[in-house]
């Protein structure tokens, strides 16, 4: 059924919601969750080569998740432009 676009985006953006709150609002950090996975997310925090801090990722190791990351920031920021007043 992932194939079926109503079925696709309803389950797309309960899981997009679910990583928001694990990352206690952190976008940056739940789309690099929903693209590699939140095993790696976990994994990059706990290394100070991708985070410095433990909590935010600034090294993306993946470089499809970097690109992903940046097309999603770039397009939220369109859609803002666009829709938010």
């Amino acid at each position: 059924m992932l194939f079926d676009p109503e079925t696709n985006i309803h389950i797309g953006t309960w899981y997009i919601s679910k990583l928001i709150g694990q990352y206690e609002g952190n976008l940056d950090t739940a789309l690099i969750a929903y693209n590699a996975g939140s095993g790696n997310v976990a994994k990059w925090k706990a290394n100070t080569k991708y985070s410095k801090d433990g909590k935010t990722i600034k090294n993306i190791p993946f470089k499809e998740t970097e690109e992903y990351v940046k097309k999603v920031q770039i397009h939220y920021k369109i859609y803002k432009l666009l829709y938010v007043k």
